[in-house]
């Protein structure tokens, strides 16, 4: 039945990759949507976390690493590294080059490129982008990558991210400062439960 959720799961890493490759980094809007699911899914970050960042709230450090100023809930504020190459070194350097300098938000609109957002206003350029977008967006990305429906979303690569984190050996108390826990056991029991379920 379409819209339904499904169980509550994190993905796989090879469907986490199938959902991020099948944007298209040829045009303009597909590279900032690239960026935004990388750091959605690299750094753990909420949806909301994400829309809010700015400019100068994410610094390269490296040529494969990416300091990220995160806003939270209630004020809260945390800077994480995030590790890849692609955001780093590729992904951020060029979506600067192509987003409107005027704009308040590090992921904005692009009037040329974006469609409505669903309420019959046209996107103008500069503007945050909408929650509403992005979750329209990934569920177009995760049809296209042929995944079962319900399971994609912000998130579920947030899940994703913690998951794969606790696989790959990263220590809890390490990843409740990533995830902008205010308690560890919170952490443990997002990860053991896979968190909330998609909205």
């Amino acid at each position: 039945m379409p819209g339904v959720i499904v169980a509550n799961r994190h993905l796989q890493p090879d469907e986490v990759a199938a959902l991020l490759n099948g944007t298209s980094l040829r045009c303009p809007s597909g590279l900032r949507n690239r960026l935004l699911l990388e750091l959605l899914y690299r750094g753990g970050l909420e949806l909301s976390e994400a829309l809010v960042l700015r400019d100068v709230d994410v610094q390269c450090a490296a040529s494969n690493l990416v300091r990220v100023r995160v806003y939270g809930r209630r004020g809260n504020s945390r800077s994480i590294t995030v590790r890849s190459e692609l955001i780093a070194a590729d992904l951020l350097p060029r979506w600067r080059g192509l987003r409107p300098a005027w704009a308040s938000h590090l992921l904005c609109t692009l009037a040329d490129c974006d469609q409505p957002t669903g309420f019959g206003r046209p996107a103008r350029s500069g503007q945050p982008l909408r929650a509403c977008y992005v979750r329209a967006m990934i569920a177009r990305l995760a049809e296209k990558a042929g995944l079962e429906p319900g399971v994609a979303c912000a998130r579920a690569l947030r899940r994703s991210h913690a998951a794969h984190a606790v696989a790959e050996g990263v220590d809890l108390r390490e990843l409740q400062h990533r995830l902008g826990h205010s308690r560890i056991d919170t952490t443990a029991q997002y990860v053991a439960q896979g968190g909330s379920p998609c909205a």
